[in-house]
């Protein structure tokens, strides 16, 4: 059955007695919202509505019949209501004002001679004397700036280095470890205007050097560490770091991002690589012997010389199919493995072996094939258009692994449309 309710809207801290207004069943919060534009003339987007007891109402079943809701544009709520008399007679609502108490401070109490920076969401404390021990700095000049009470500076940047750099200031010495990341080192000096230091800096590094080869290659240890604490339903963030030369051999890699990393040399064998990303990124002689790569981008790549022997990137619905657009696989193994549906579309692949391969329906079309060995491999419907196939062997062999005794087992190259 259905019941209808009344209560009463009134605005939250005028003395004018309020509205009655009926609520049928099944009213949404946005119709509450509009009921109170247009009794009381509040802004139907910035309404809010509350009991006055304090509680904010979230659903208009809530309410009871006769309730008495206050309507509030976001400003602080005024709590508690009596019922009196007036000169007149008539019945009206006094207000008695409940403060509200005192909000928790995000950050705790500083001495007025100290500054808080929160550097890339890292804290960390210094004197305003020794933020003006360089002259002229960026962040003596922010602290300067603040107003009067307000000790805390927020920097959008990675705090990796500025650690170092407070150092500097409170002793006047570059205090340097052997995993120091100097050219990271000399990009903060360069922004927070250290001029001198940066000067110093640049005449003992290579600026132009890529920082992924320059700093320490991760090991194999803190991989690992790096997926137990990583999220399970994202990707394990891994976008322009060293592991070069790493052994991650057998590990389960599936949806990580390695984005520009540099996996030169890189073991990578038996791993579920399963739908990563490698744009761009480095894997010079690396090593993805039957590794599971469904799915993955290597668009860009570099993998010059790299084994794929066995690699599997087939989906069996279909749906996830690896991608070489674009790719340098001058050199690389790719015997016996399983690429059906895959695109090498403008990939570079001279002198690449691809003996054995299954790569039906794959497309590389405009790549470069030259010398390419592809025997015994099945490329039924495979996009070759464009492609440079000088000096490529193309010799068949129906009893081979991927291809069953049948007239399709020669290299269809279809039709332009």
């Amino acid at each position: 059955m259905s019941v209808t309710r009344r209560c009463v809207l009134r605005r939250s801290g005028s003395s004018l007695a309020g509205h009655v207004v009926l609520l049928p069943d099944g009213m949404s919060l946005p119709q509450l919202a509009d009921k109170a534009a247009s009794v009381l003339g509040v802004n139907a987007a910035r309404a809010s509505f509350f009991l006055p007891s304090g509680g904010e109402i979230d659903d208009p079943d809530l309410i009871r019949d006769d309730d008495v809701v206050l309507v509030t544009e976001g400003e602080p709520v005024v709590l508690g209501l009596s019922v009196g008399g007036s000169a007149t007679g008539k019945r009206r609502l006094v207000h008695t004002a409940v403060p509200t108490p005192a909000a928790t401070p995000l950050w705790p109490p500083v001495p007025s001679d100290w500054v808080r920076l929160c550097v890339g969401g890292k804290e960390f404390l210094i004197t305003r004397d020794s933020l003006e021990r360089v002259s002229g700095n960026r962040l003596a000049r922010m602290a300067a700036a603040l107003p009067p009470g307000q000790q805390t500076l927020f920097v959008d940047r990675d705090p990796g280095c500025i650690g170092v750099l407070l150092h500097y200031l409170r002793s006047g010495e570059l205090s340097l470890s052997d995993d120091t990341d100097f050219v990271r080192l000399h990009r903060d000096a360069v922004y927070y205007e250290f001029h001198d230091l940066a000067a110093a800096l640049a005449e003992n590094i290579d600026l132009d050097a890529d920082p992924s080869t320059t700093s320490t290659p991760i090991t194999r240890d803190e991989v690992v560490r790096l997926l137990i604490s990583a999220s399970t339903s994202g990707a394990t963030r891994c976008q322009g770091m060293n592991f070069q030369g790493a052994d991650l051999s057998c590990l389960d890699l599936r949806r990580a991002n390695f984005k520009l990393a540099n996996l030169a040399g890189c073991n990578l064998q038996d791993c579920n690589l399963d739908h990563c990303s490698f744009e761009q990124a480095d894997l010079t002689g690396a090593n993805l012997a039957n590794t599971h790569v469904k799915g993955c981008n290597f668009n860009r790549a570099t993998l010059t010389a790299a084994c794929f022997v066995d690699a599997d990137g087939e989906d069996p619905c279909l749906q996830a199919f690896a991608s070489f657009e674009g790719a340098n696989l001058k050199g690389a193994d790719l015997s016996r493995s399983r690429f059906s549906g895959a695109s090498f579309r403008v990939a570079t692949l001279k002198g690449a072996v691809l003996v054995d391969c299954d790569v039906r329906s794959a497309n590389l079309a405009g790549a470069d094939l030259r010398e390419v060995d592809f025997s015994r491999s099945n490329l039924t419907s495979t996009v070759l258009r464009g492609a440079n196939t000088v000096g490529a062997k193309f010799q068949k062999n129906p009893m081979g692994p991927h291809m069953a005794p049948s007239p399709d087992n020669y290299i269809v190259i279809p039709k332009p449309h």
